[in-house]
């Protein structure tokens, strides 16, 4: 497949060949330039198409269209447009070179890093500081064996993600060393973690200042709303060894998305995940079938061991975790453990009654911290808050003070910047989100109610997709089409270019954008 071809170019020319009654045979012929493999997958697609508008009717369509998206993502992905340097292992003083650029009129450049030293070690790897001999740059260069038989997970969902909670992937490139084949993941430098933020206050034999475990509890949840809402990702590793923090301007990323899995409702997921402490219980039950929301449940463990700094929930096995989890919150229910794992039928537990969170904290907790931990950590996983809902507690009202300082003077990070959310709409290449929207989208009503429960439009979701698929000759795709171009921002102007007269709503959808946007 040729290297040049783009997300954007690959995708028209799927629906190019979709709506083609007629394709001519230089057609073809073009496409084969591109690659035999590429003509190939573009003609099953095609076959695909015409079989499910022929059986299956509407849905089958607009759930076609997320997933036209989604083969253009899987047939142009970007690792197949690294370049592959020869290198041994990063060590200290170990110079590697790559070439970037290339793509889209861009010019190509050889940048060099010089490896400095080892930050982070695992069974994923090796993760090293290194600095750009070209620019001076600091980065963090994550080195991991790629089989070549699959693509890699943490690159793929990496490359759909941009947020200011969430660790930026800079780009990517290959290495080989003894016949083996590695992937860098090239990523902006955070030099400290939260995890070595508490190390540190519990060596002087001091708490946390509240205002910090604020300033970086509202950050992680910001950063786990963007992360489920968007892309539709479950962190699913989410402590305090994954969450960086920057000690100059205390802004904080999410890292570390070896584990992290787009979750499709009704397919099992592996329930042998999430570090020991911060697992949440339906995952010790067994289930398979989880959600976003054990991501909820670490987010809770960690605020919990920032007011208390220490873990809360200290478990020696996966048994112990769960004998920890029932001192505090009490035996679960009969219900209770229907709701975490369907399938779990032993309920013989001794019956133990939940301890007073007021008696788990210090006496001048703040009664909102304290709330809000309690939302965050129940056994039904439905009943815990959102992240966004999370971000929405008083706990965090001093946060939107705007006369709020940290404790050396100095004003607090950018937390309220939601405008390039907004504004900015998700690639075509991205269709997650839009995928949630299509399984669930009945009716105006109902599609204006779910964007208001679940903020979707707040992260952009991708009109793109509908102006280049959706003939705008009936109401209903008109109706579609001017809501999502509405929500781009989209001038009443293109809407009138776009959308015949008789298909348009006429009203505005100004009661449905966030405060302060």
């Amino acid at each position: 497949m040729c290297a040049c071809s783009s997300p954007t170019l690959i995708y028209s020319l799927l629906v190019r060949v979709c709506y083609s009654h007629a394709v001519t045979p230089g057609f073809y012929s073009n496409l084969v330039h591109l690659g035999s493999s590429f003509a190939l997958i573009v003609i099953r697609v095609a076959t695909f198409y015409r079989t499910i508008m022929r059986t299956s009717g509407i849905f089958s369509y607009l759930m076609f269209c997320g997933v036209l998206a989604s083969v253009s993502n899987f047939i142009s992905p970007v690792f197949l447009q690294a370049s592959v340097m020869e290198g041994s292992d990063g060590v200290t003083g170990h110079i590697i070179s790559t070439t970037i650029g290339g793509k889209n009129g861009e010019p190509k450049q050889t940048i060099s890093y010089m490896a400095e030293r080892v930050v982070g070690t695992g069974s994923f790897g090796i993760v090293f500081q290194a600095k750009c001999l070209e620019t001076g740059e600091t980065v963090a260069i994550k080195k991991v064996l790629q089989d070549q038989r699959y693509k890699n997970r943490e690159l793929q969902l990496m490359r759909s993600m941009d947020h200011p909670n969430v660790i930026s992937l800079k780009h990517c490139f290959f290495t080989t060393s003894r016949d083996e084949l590695f992937l860098n993941l090239v990523m902006e430098y955070v030099p400290e973690t939260l995890f070595r933020v508490l190390r540190y206050f519990s060596s002087v034999n001091q708490r946390m200042p509240l205002i910090y475990v604020k300033l970086y509890t509202y950050q992680i949840f910001r950063g786990l709303a963007y992360i489920h809402t968007v892309p539709g990702v479950c962190h699913r590793d989410v402590k305090p060894q994954n969450v960086l923090v920057d000690p100059l301007t205390h802004q904080v990323k999410l890292c570390d998305f070896g584990s992290a899995k787009v979750l499709v409702k009704g397919e099992p997921n592996i329930s042998y995940i999430c570090s020991r402490y911060y697992r949440a219980p339906e995952l010790i039950f067994g289930t398979t079938e989880y959600s976003t929301s054990i991501d909820i449940w670490s987010a809770g463990c960690v605020l919990a061991e920032l007011l208390l700094g220490q873990p809360l929930f200290p478990g020696d096995s996966a048994v112990d975790q769960l004998v920890q989890i029932i001192k505090v919150l009490g035996t679960p229910t009969r219900e209770e453990i229907r709701c975490m794992n369907p399938n779990y039928t032993d309920f013989r537990f001794p019956q133990i009654k939940a301890h007073p969170w007021h008696k788990i904290f210090h006496k001048r907790m703040p009664p909102e911290a304290i709330d809000l931990t309690s939302r965050l950590l129940q056994y039904s996983p439905s009943f815990r808050c959102t992240a966004l809902e999370a971000c929405a507690h008083p706990f965090f009202d001093e946060l939107r003070d705007s006369n709020a300082r940290l404790p050396d003077g100095h004003p607090l990070p950018a937390l309220f910047n939601f405008k390039p959310e907004v504004s900015k709409p998700t690639s075509i290449s991205s269709p997650w989100a839009l995928l949630w929207f299509l399984s669930f989208f009945g009716s105006r009503i109902s599609f204006v109610k779910l964007l208001k429960e679940n903020f979707i439009w707040a992260y952009g979701v991708s009109p793109g997709l509908f102006i280049a698929t959706l003939p705008a000759d009936t109401i209903t795709y008109g109706l579609i089409l001017e809501i999502f171009l509405q929500l781009a921002g989209a001038s009443p102007e293109l809407i009138g270019k776009l959308i015949p007269e008789h298909a348009r709503r006429h009203s505005d959808l100004s009661f449905l954008q966030m405060p302060g946007t």
